[in-house]
């Protein structure tokens, strides 16, 4: 099971500090205020703003505006608060109903920062007393701004609060009785011996309980409003748990993690026709805002677009899935853990290589083995494993050998849809070394994808098995996927690409040349393989091939949608995924992944296999319906059996007493369901010889179903002379009685 203590997505820097955040010398939380500028909304936009800097009618007044230095688009943050300000009907401040503390707190210094410590640990319900010698609040600040402004914001904001004023002026901590002290005396104030043993984090001093800030370590007007808000969260866990370390997620942070660009030509703000912006103005400038985030995995990930998602809350969903009790409620995290490909793509545009893969592989697992990951999503790839590691499964040295220094391994559907591609590469292989044995089957990632990870080990050791027999010999792989599932599962297996191969030893002397431009669409699985990828341009461009790289590419590569079985668990993200693979280029793609070929030319894309060319096969025009895969599967084991070994192999058939006739129509819907002629064929057969069917009178039509495993097919048909006429085919999950 997994550990639900680990984090794949801690390092993940979405939703931290934007640029503005990080530049601004309280950590202005931007972000949220801008968000409810562009609403329209002054009320709430105030809140906000008062939230992050106590004091609104006076922060604004003193704000020097760093943060358009980092921003991208030049955002007017400054004029955005005094529009809020301004604008803003309702600003009486949150009446916290706590009750009182015994501690008492004593504030040296009436100042902005003394001011801002005394409000927040005012709200916290502490006694606090300030001591300004003026008599009045404001500190250095008077000198700017008009008394009557500073008298009614700190009225205001203290409105609900308790505090004491206390005239007169400190000399001696010694003659304080408080649980704690915050010294904020201001430029050249008494800093009671104390500045030198100063932690600019936490503000604590070496003296217990005493803690300094504000202008009088130097620090700006809004330096010295962060001081304040810092000293409270530390004098709060000192008075808690006697320790003067601090909270340290209320420091200054000026690391911004986002990956943002500055743009290198000045962009103009919105300029107000007055002084200050009208509510339509400040709206405007707002819209400007990108909210400056890191949503790249997002960006270029159709399954995290579809389901409005980013890591974190794929790992919180995913393991609330996990851990729900049956019966509890609804697994609702299940179909978004079925509906990743599981490509990685995500990963390798995420500045910190964070991959969703990762978690929804593991939760597959956990899934699976808690029987809680619905079958019917995987039925039909774990049947189409299950033959090509059976009935089509061959594993043979060269005529001749016992043991082999190469193993050509073409994969399972490559056996299915490029059956030339199999007898001319291996004969190339067997020209190449005389020893080469060939293993016809498929490395087990349909088990994987249904988080069936006991029948991947199964898959993997008879492959193994099969492998020592041949005498460990190098494995060369013609998918992409094989060799990412060799490469994390069995790394005993030495494995080179058949791409790499022919590279280094030359094209055969029956290769066709390309002509044009083309892109390479690289697999997805192929993104950890560069010595792959550039073979395979390097192929094409031999070939005469002249290319134009893809934006999704090479450690960028995208799903073609075919990965982790996400069609019948959601097809609406398969056909996105397909679709943004198919429009990524005009051009035609040469591409070296049997499905991604097949899915393109089904979704009328110009596309081929690079063996095409490389070993002079005629390039499929339209790809096989599924009922042909096992066929063509056994035909090439036959083919190949009788003439490379001298081998019968007798192909077992099902024998039927019904004739169907099947337009292509129906087959095609097929395709679309994972319906396979053999299954129409025993549910004609069942209805017929059972007589479990039903007609309707008017059409002549009959229907009639048959569960085979955990799904029920049904088909109509009409009878005629000699043969019945198949008008239509479905399926579902639902077991009649």
């Amino acid at each position: 099971m997994i550990d639900s203590s680990y984090s794949y997505t801690y390092e993940c820097v979405q939703g931290s500090n934007p640029p503005c955040t990080s530049a601004c010398p309280i950590n202005f939380k931007t972000r949220d205020f801008i968000s409810k500028i562009k609403k329209g909304n002054f009320n709430a936009a105030y809140k906000e703003y008062a939230k992050n800097v106590l004091f609104p009618g006076i922060v604004s007044l003193i704000c020097t505006q760093g943060c358009i230095e980092v921003c991208p688009e030049k955002i007017s943050v400054l004029d955005l608060e005094k529009t809020a300000v301004k604008n803003a009907s309702k600003k009486d401040p949150i009446n916290f109903n706590l009750p009182e503390r015994e501690c008492r707190i004593a504030i040296i210094g009436g100042g902005l920062s003394g001011m801002a410590c005394a409000h927040r640990l005012a709200t916290r319900k502490y006694h606090i007393t300030v001591f300004e010698e003026s008599g009045s609040p404001g500190g250095s600040l008077k000198k700017i701004i008009d008394k009557k402004v500073l008298d009614d914001e700190f009225a205001l904001q203290f409105k609900y609060l308790k505090y004491t004023l206390t005239a007169g002026k400190i000399t001696a901590l010694d003659n304080l009785d408080f649980d704690a002290v915050y010294i904020a005396t201001g430029t050249g104030g008494n800093d009671f011996g104390l500045l030198d043993t100063w932690d600019s984090n936490s503000l604590a001093t070496s003296q217990n309980g005493i803690f300094l800030g504000g202008k009088i370590t130097g620090c700006s007007d809004m330096g010295a409003l962060m001081h304040g808000m810092i000293a409270a969260a530390s004098i709060e866990k000192y008075l808690k748990v006697g320790s003067m370390t601090g909270q340290p997620d209320t420091f200054l942070n000026t690391e911004c993690k986002i990956p943002v660009k500055i743009k290198n030509f000045a962009i103009e703000h919105v300029i107000p026709l007055n002084d200050n912006y009208t509510k339509e103005e400040a709206v405007k400038e707002a819209l400007r805002c990108t909210l400056c985030d890191c949503t790249e995995c997002k960006d270029r990930c159709e399954f995290l677009q579809h389901m409005d998602l980013l890591p974190r809350k794929v790992e919180s969903d995913a393991q609330m899935a996990r851990s729900a009790d049956e019966g509890l409620f609804e697994r609702v995290g299940t179909r978004m853990i079925a509906s990743c490909s599981v490509c990685g793509h995500c990963g390798s545009v995420c500045p910190k290589n964070i991959n969703v893969e990762d978690i929804l592989t593991e939760s597959k697992k956990a899934l699976y083995e808690s029987g809680h990951f619905p079958p019917p999503f995987h039925d039909f790839y774990l049947r189409d494993m299950l033959h090509a590691l059976n009935e089509a499964y061959a594993a043979r040295p060269a005529p001749g050998f016992k043991t082999a220094a190469y193993v050509f391994f073409p994969g399972c559907q490559m056996t299915a849809s490029g059956t030339d591609h199999v007898e001319k590469a291996y004969g190339y292989m067997l020209e190449k070394n005389t020893d080469t044995a060939l293993m016809m089957g498929c490395c087990g990632v349909p088990a994987l994808w249904a988080g069936n990870h006991v029948l991947l080990n199964n898959v993997l050791a008879k492959l193994k098995n099969d492998w020592r027999d041949l005498g460990r010999p190098k494995i060369v792989t013609a998918c992409p996927t094989c060799a990412k599932t060799f490469s994390t599962y069995v790394p005993e297996f030495d494995t080179i690409s058949f791409y790499e191969f022919i590279d280094k030893n030359g094209l055969p002397k029956d290769s066709d040349l390309f002509e044009g431009q083309w892109a390479v669409f690289d697999p997805c699985a192929s993104r950890n393989f560069p010595e792959v990828q550039d073979s395979v341009r390097n192929l094409s461009m031999k070939l005469g091939a002249e290319l134009k790289e893809l934006r999704d590419s090479k450690k960028e590569a995208r799903c073609c949608g075919m990965g982790g079985h996400i069609y019948p668990a959601n097809p609406e993200i398969f056909h996105k995924m397909l679709v943004a693979s198919v429009e990524e280029s005009e051009l035609p793609y040469i591409t070296y992944c049997t499905n991604c070929r097949n899915l393109f030319l089904s979704a009328g894309k110009e596309a081929i296999h690079i063996l095409d060319g490389v070993l002079g096969v005629k390039p499929l025009e339209k790809p096989f319906h599924i009922s042909e895969l096992k066929k063509n599967r056994i035909e090439l084991k036959k083919h190949l059996l009788y003439n490379i070994w001298g081998e019968n192999f007798e192909i077992k058939r099902k024998k039927y007493d019904v004739k169907l006739k099947i337009n292509e129509e129906v087959y095609d819907k097929m395709d679309r369901l994972h319906i396979s002629e053999e299954d129409v064929y025993d549910v004609a057969e069942y209805c017929e010889k059972n007589n479990e069917k039903i007609i309707d009178i008017e059409t002549g039509i009959y229907t009639g179903h048959l569960q085979i495993g955990i799904i029920t097919y049904w088909i109509q048909y009409k009878k005629n002379y000699d043969y019945s006429e198949v008008i239509n085919v479905y399926s579902h999950r639902i077991q009649l009685s």
